[in-house]
Formats: C-alpha cells, sequence, structure tokens
C-alpha cells in the first residue's frame, strides 16, 4: 500500500512500495493515494496516551508544592544552551534556535517511588512550571554532567543565578523539558527523504505535524529497549520519512524530554537524508546490503542553522550576539527647519522584539512606541532621541533627529511722516520692519504691484483722497504674504464758511457760523480798524461754530474774523467785520 501525506509542501510517507520510493528520489513526484495512517506511527502514539494515562495502583503522601523562583537577581531569567556550556549561542542569528519551557517534579515526589504510574502522567499530575524560557542551539547533548556532580550546576540563566524548585535548590534532575521548533533546509542541504534518530537517557516523545496536529514518529518511554552499555541511552529511529521537497519545506516539530534523575543529560537529535540503497536495506534487511552499491548516508546531528524558531516565538533572547541599532524611519515633517508646531517619529530596530525609550530635548528617557508623537512644540530648537533595547541589552547611541521650530515671518510699520492719518500734505514717508532681521521687502501704493523696497519708503505729489500702502518681507524661504498695510487720507481743500451772524451786549459780542466740514473755531478782534487780540481757539471738530467774546467797552466799534482749520490742516478764515457794543 502507498500511503501519502501532503501538507504544506511536505510529504510524510510512511509506508510505500519500492517503485514509489525511487521516483521520489529520482525527483519524479509520487503518486497520492489517500488512505488510514500508518500503524507504525499510529502505534507509537498511541503507546505515549497510554503512557500518559497511568494511574497509580496505590496513593502516596505529598505536600501541595510551593511556586517556583528564580534565583534573587536583576537582569534576564532566560536560559541559553543549558546543556552546553554556550550561553551566548554564539555566531546565530535571532530567529534561529529551539524554545522550551520547563517544569520539575517537587522534591518530595520521586519516580522511585509512584510504584506503576508513569513518568509521562507523574509529571502531569506532581510538575510545577518555570517561568523562565529555555532555548537551544540544537540537540547534541552527550552524558553531560548535570548537577552538583562536578559538571554542569543547573539550569543558569542569563542574569548570572540558576533556576530554584520550590526547597530553593538547583534544578538538575527529575524535570521535563518542553522544545519546540522548525526544520528547513539549508543550502549544505539536499532535497529529499530524511529520517530521525533520537538517543536520551529518559523518556522523550518527538512529534511531526503530519496533519492538522501533532502525531508521533518516536516515543520513548519506559517500555522502550534500552541499550545497557551506554548509559541506559535508548536509540529509537523513525521508521516514517520526511519529504523535503524544496530548501524551503518547513517542518514544525516538538520533543518532549523526561529527565529520570540521572547524573548526566543526554538528548540528541540526528537525522539522515536517505538514498536508494538506505531504503533497500530498511526494506530488505542487512542482508541486502551485498545488492546495492555503497551509497549510505551517515547519521549525523541537526545542525543549529537548520532549526528555526517556532512561529509562537518571534526572536532568540539567546541570539543576540549583534549590537543592538536603533533607525529612525520617518519624521513628518521631515525639513529641518519648519513652521509646524508638532512632529512624529517613526523607528526601528534591527531585532523586531525590540522596546524603546524616548528623550525630546534632554528630557529623562520614557518607554515610547513607534510612531511617536509630539505637539504644541515652542518655536525654536529641539532634538529627539530614541533608544531600542533587546533582553537587556541597550542600544548605546541611540537615534537622534535635530530640528528648528522658525516663527512665521510677519511685517510691522514703525512710522510715518506725517503721523497723521488725515493730512494735507501730498508726500509721506514710511517706517516699516520684520521679525526677521535678515528680511528683504517689496512694497505696494494703492494696489500696484509690490517692488523691491527699503525702509524707509517715500512718496510724493500724492493727489487728495485715500491711499493704502503694504509692505511685504520675506526671510528664509519665507514670504509674508499678508503684509503689514497702513491707510491715510490727503486732503488740501480748505473748509468754507457757509453762513454767520452776531449779536451784542454792552461788554460782549457772540458770532456764529457754520462750515462745509468740520473744523475748529477761532475769533480775532480789535477795538476800531484793528484786529490785533485773538480769543481762545476750541479745538472741537465741528460745522456749527459759537464763540463769545467778553470784556469789552460799551458803545464802542470793534473789528473782527473767525475760522477754522480742518483735520488735514487747511485753515479758512472770514472778515474783517464791523460792530458796536451797546450803551
Amino acid at each position: 500500500m502507498n500511503i501519502t501525506m501532503n501538507i504544506k509542501g511536505i510529504n510524510l510517507i510512511l509506508i510505500f512500495p519500492m517503485f514509489v520510493l525511487m521516483m521520489i528520489l529520482s525527483g519524479c513526484e509520487a503518486p497520492s493515494n489517500s488512505g488510514p495512517s500508518s500503524s507504525t506511527s499510529a502505534s507509537a502514539a498511541q503507546s505515549g496516551s497510554q503512557n500518559s494515562s497511568q494511574s497509580a495502583s496505590g496513593s502516596i503522601s505529598t505536600s501541595t508544592p510551593t511556586s517556583n523562583s528564580t534565583n534573587p537577581s536583576t537582569g534576564i531569567s532566560n536560559v541559553c544552551d543549558p546543556f552546553t556550556k554556550d550561553p551566548s549561542h554564539a555566531g546565530a542569528d535571532p530567529y534561529h534556535g529551539i524554545a522550551g519551557s520547563l517544569d520539575y517534579l517537587p522534591s518530595n515526589v520521586s519516580l522511585k517511588n509512584l510504584g506503576p504510574i508513569g513518568t509521562v502522567a507523574a509529571f502531569q499530575k506532581y510538575e510545577i512550571p518555570v517561568s523562565a524560557p529555555v532555548f537551544l542551539s540544537e540537540m547534541s547533548a552527550k552524558g553531560v554532567p548535570f548537577g552538583p556532580f562536578g559538571g554542569i550546576l543547573g539550569f543558569e540563566t542569563q542574569a548570572g543565578g540558576y533556576l530554584l524548585n520550590n526547597d530553593g535548590q538547583n534544578i538538575y534532575k527529575d524535570f521535563e523539558l518542553h522544545l519546540a521548533s522548525q526544520l528547513q533546509l539549508t543550502a549544505a542541504d539536499k532535497p529529499g527523504l530524511y529520517q530521525f534518530e533520537v538517543r536520551t537517557d529518559g523518556d522523550a516523545l518527538l512529534q511531526i505535524e503530519s496533519g492538522p496536529g501533532f502525531s508521533a514518529t518516536i516515543n520513548i518511554n519506559e517500555e522502550t529497549e534500552r541499550e545497557k552499555d551506554n548509559l541506559e541511552v535508548a536509540r529509537t529511529i523513525s521508521e516514517g520519512f520526511v519529504n523535503f521537497e524544496n530548501e524551503k519545506s518547513v517542518i514544525p516539530l516538538k520533543l518532549d524530554y523526561y529527565h529520570l534523575g540521572r547524573k548526566k543529560v543526554t538528548l540528541d537529535l540526528k537525522w539522515r537524508r536517505l538514498t536508494v540503497s538506505d531504503l533497500i536495506i530498511d526494506l530488505l534487511g542487512p542482508e541486502a546490503s551485498d545488492l546495492v552499491k555503497a551509497d549510505k548516508t551517515e547519521w549525523q546531528v541537526v545542525p543549529a542553522a537548520n532549526f528555526l524558531l517556532p512561529t509562537s516565538v518571534a526572536e532568540n533572547p539567546c541570539n543576540i550576539t549583534a549590537p543592538v541599532t536603533t533607525t529612525i524611519t520617518q519624521e513628518t515633517p521631515s525639513e529641518a527647519s519648519t513652521l509646524t508646531t508638532s512632529i512624529s517619529f517613526s523607528f526601528t530596530s534591527n531585532y523586531s522584539s525590540a522596546t524603546f525609550n524616548c528623550s525630546l530635548d534632554g528630557s529623562v528617557l520614557a518607554s515610547c512606541q513607534s510612531p511617536q508623537n509630539y505637539s504644541n512644540l515652542a518655536v525654536g530648537n529641539h532634538q529627539f532621541k530614541v533608544f531600542a533595547t533587546v533582553n537587556g541589552q541597550s542600544d548605546p547611541v541611540g537615534a537622534v533627529y535635530t530640528w528648528s521650530i522658525t516663527a512665521p515671518i510677519s511685517t510691522s510699520i514703525l512710522s510715518s511722516v506725517p503721523a497723521q492719518t488725515v493730512t494735507n500734505s501730498t508726500s509721506i514717508s514710511i517706517s516699516f520692519t520684520s521679525n526677521y532681521s535678515n528680511a528683504s521687502f517689496t512694497c505696494s501704493l494703492d494696489g500696484s504691484t509690490p517692488v523691491v523696497c527699503t525702509s524707509p519708503q517715500s512718496y510724493s505729489g500724492l493727489a487728495n483722497g485715500t491711499h493704502e500702502f503694504i509692505a511685504y518681507s520675506s526671510a528664509n524661504g519665507q514670504t509674508d504674504t499678508v503684509g503689514a498695510n497702513y491707510n491715510w487720507t490727503i486732503n488740501t481743500i480748505p473748509p468754507q464758511v457757509l453762513s454767520n451772524s452776531n449779536s451784542e451786549t454792552s461788554s460782549s459780542f457772540t458770532i456764529n457760523w457754520t462750515t462745509n466740514e468740520p473744523t475748529t473755531s477761532f475769533v480775532q478782534y480789535g477795538a476800531g480798524p484793528t484786529v490785533n487780540q485773538s480769543w481762545p481757539t476750541d479745538p472741537t471738530l465741528v460745522t456749527n461754530h459759537t464763540v463769545t467774546v467778553t470784556g469789552l467797552a460799551a458803545s464802542t466799534i470793534y473789528s473782527y474774523t473767525f475760522g477754522g482749520t480742518d483735520q488735514a490742516g487747511n485753515t479758512t478764515s472770514s472778515g474783517p467785520y464791523r460792530l458796536r457794543t451797546s450803551q
């Protein structure tokens, strides 16, 4: 029977005839038939399930364990390559590795005293989870001394401490690792069929994605026959084959490893690319070696470069080998000098899991996210800084952006000569300025096209009527499009007296008159034919005028004139006239 399952471009081939294998190995596409799953793989999964569901035949006395913790120290609690003495993962990148979590049995629970209860069942019942993530570069531990036996003392964290159990002791035995990764070929690997081998000193369950979930491909438990001459290491080869159709094929896998209290750790995952010879020998037995050419491939440890992090993990914090850098990708507005009092910054890091701290104008660094926005900023120079941090490692330099906010350019009128807004002068001189000392100007009179000018700007020979002057300033690429204006009126026509009358007493006389425009009121007078005295002028601008002159002699002839000056400075005068005071 030929059974092929095609999931996401990966064929998991379990049992198949010889001609199909040869077609696949030769690069031809094998025929696909639907059918039940392989009994080999199914029985392995069933064995693990049965192992997990075992129950204790008798009761044991345990106390409720306390929650686990790490050593009280600052820093990161990640555990990096606990079995290889390579906590830096030198040479790796942050997207490769094997991610996992750790559980352990409390000190008052011993697998040796649990009777017929299975290892998996024991952990499911009594295990205590540890919060610190565990990362491996590869699975290649072979008899590594682990614990207080002259080797590695336990699970050392990046902070420099060790993971502790509920009794405050280093965790080094009776623990379980839940590991996950994705396998992908590198340029050094050839597509084809691959087979896996697991060597371990404890129980292990390797699962590979072959459908909607995971199914067991290798299951090592207490029922597995162990090699007594190799530190009780169980060696199991997968009976299924995985077809990497091309270098982009990705295989998610899980591996649960149960350490059973030994003084050393062995966890070794190997693979080999199968040839036709391998398949013939595997199917027909060792005696078939003489029937095929010697092109068998050797088992090798799966290299670190073939392990991609599972999709649920963004980066491997143990592989932060390149310096953390920060980059400002965009600033809006982007001008180094701007009128805008708000700004927005977008930034990133060479590590996607980075967090950021920002500072504006030397303020204390504070947590921030991209984009970072600021508004209502003052006119002047500004500086923005952002620093990326990844697992406690910070960019010491950060990214910096410096810009300035400039005030909008404006123009103002300083003075005019004459200063009156209504005048009888047909010339004028106007002074003006800008809030930018390096500004240049253009000027317009009465709506004419603006022309280059300097302050003061003078005009002469102007006609009667209303006039408007506008000055515009420009500097540093800005132009005041509104400008500053000055309006005034020229009037050179004297006022006119429209009517007049007078009345007398023995010691005074009163003059009444009207004008065609508002003017002041003045009267000049004198005894006899001479006009040599002035009555105080009334500065009020009116068109109906009344002035009474007092302190006169009775029955005396007086001569007088009257008039006024309008707002523009034009003066009118009427007279002289004569009158006699009464007796």
